[in-house]
């Protein structure tokens, strides 16, 4: 249950909007207890940011801290493998495309390819520069065809002319 809970208050902190532990709790139906524990784990994750309490209100009691999602607590990388090219981009925690690098297949050699995606990431990580705040955290590769989800194997990719690759 704990992991549901938790997974509720990622998404809605994914939303880009910042939310106090009170707004959460109303939002997900969850107690603003289980809310503060949650959130307190995480933070201590790095996956969520507290930000400073705001400038006291014409209100009385003390104002809010609010929390959002930290958009820098992890990269990824998606990698299209195409007869003409491969395409790698990397994006920030919430999906937030920060670099893209292209690359020309010449040779469709399967060993070939797989040397053009390595250096096509190498390339982007490279460029990347602050962007890569952490380390990358996935790498997705996808290509047109029959791909054994399990073992990955490749069985058919007309475009590529791979077969059982």
């Amino acid at each position: 249950m704990r992991r549901q809970n938790r997974a509720v208050i990622l998404d809605r902190l994914r939303d880009g909007q910042r939310w106090s532990r009170a707004e959460l709790a109303h939002a997900t139906t969850l107690t603003t207890e289980g809310v503060r524990e949650l959130l307190a784990d995480l933070i201590g994750e790095g996956l969520v940011i507290e930000l400073q309490a705001a400038p006291p209100a014409p209100r009385r009691g003390r104002p809010p801290t609010y929390y959002e999602y930290n958009v820098r607590s992890g990269t990824g990388i998606g990698v299209s493998l195409g007869p003409h090219h491969v395409t790698a981009v990397l994006t920030d925690a919430a999906g937030t495309e920060v670099g893209r690098h292209q690359t020309e297949v010449g040779d469709r050699d399967p060993d070939t390819v797989v040397e053009q995606v390595a250096t096509t990431i190498e390339n982007l990580v490279s460029d990347a520069g602050e962007h890569l705040s952490t380390d990358v955290c996935v790498v997705c590769v996808t290509i047109h065809g029959d791909v054994d989800p399990n073992t990955g194997v490749v069985h058919d990719a007309p475009a590529m002319g791979w077969v059982n690759v």
